[in-house]
């Protein structure tokens, strides 16, 4: 079984300075589930979900990260895709002592390219995913729920379910969900998703089976797929309050910023030139970002995409 690559000082140090979690001793040393949902909620605040590295990377060296690489992104708040954040997630849970399992899961896809955890407490298991979208982490789900499907939770700019199923004949999970009216987020391929009459979308599906970090890195075929996309776009999210109305959004999808503050005043900027989008890039994550790194991906983007001057994108 590969080490974790956090200790318990280095998981505290992130959790109070980058993470800027206060804790008091007994927070620290004992898991709880309100600790969990403090980690999680302050992780997607603070961490970006982000595209831009593999962005600026040449296309004939886009890889699957290194662990080492994992943790040095994870402690210096770069982010990264799916991959990177929940797996560096895991370690942090680890370090703080709690029962954290890997699981793999297809989304959008036949393939198994999605990493989430699952953390069992008090003889429940509970659902972490900080990934592209805080859909798992403003309430986490205990997945001991009675019955085929779970309660309808709220999870800031959607409704979730889970729903028992088999998954290549193994008993798991389904992921629905349905977009809620005070939605800020640009819906984006999610418009050709089937809907039921319901109004949900299938997400994710996956089988109920721990993998260890070796096992998922060994799936690294499907999971290196992602990270090869030549149409990949930069995409940057941190949710700074996860419930919305009262939260905050903070969002740059392709050449488009997307706001929303906490009076819920939702807010639009397309940006033009490249310029303009590096500029825009640099503001609101500069604080986690290296300027050049930006400057890299916006110009292989622009490219790449072949944009027209004066662009606007959605």
């Amino acid at each position: 079984m590969a080490p974790n690559m956090l200790t318990k000082a280095e998981a505290l140090h992130y959790i109070t300075s980058s993470l800027r979690l206060a804790l008091n001793p007994a927070e620290q040393d004992v898991p709880s589930l309100s600790k969990l949902h403090k980690i999680c909620q302050a992780f997607i605040a603070e961490v970006p979900y982000s595209t831009l590295a593999i962005i600026n990377t040449p296309m004939k060296q886009r890889r699957v990260p290194t662990l080492e690489e994992i943790k040095q992104q994870g402690l210096t708040k770069q982010g990264g895709m799916c991959y990177e954040m929940n797996v560096f997630l895991h370690w942090l849970l680890l370090a703080m002592g709690y029962e954290v399992h890997l699981l793999m899961a297809r989304s959008f896809s036949v393939d198994y390219t999605h990493p989430l955890n699952t953390v069992r407490l008090d003889g429940k298991y509970y659902m972490v995913d900080c990934g592209p979208f805080p859909c798992m982490t403003e309430h986490l789900i205990c997945l001991d729920f009675a019955g085929d499907e779970s309660p309808v939770i709220l999870q800031s700019i959607w409704e979730v379910q889970l729903r028992r199923r088999l998954i290549d004949g193994v008993p798991g999970f389904a992921g629905y969900f349905r977009w809620t009216p005070n939605s800020s987020f640009p819906l984006g391929r999610h418009h050709t998703l089937p809907l039921d009459k319901d109004g949900w979308a299938l997400f994710f599906e996956y089988a109920f089976v721990f993998r260890s970090l070796e096992q998922i890195q060994q799936m690294s075929v499907a999971i290196q797929s992602s990270y090869q996309d030549v149409t990949v776009s930069p995409v940057l999210n941190r949710i700074f309050c996860c419930r919305y109305p009262k939260g905050r959004l903070q969002l740059v999808r392709n050449t488009t910023l997307w706001q929303e503050n906490e009076p819920r005043i939702r807010s639009i900027k397309d940006t033009k030139s490249k310029a303009e989008l590096v500029e825009t890039l640099v503001e609101q994550f500069g604080d986690v970002l290296d300027r050049g790194l930006i400057e890299g991906a916006v110009e292989y983007y622009v490219t790449v995409a072949k944009l027209p001057e004066d662009f606007v994108l959605h």
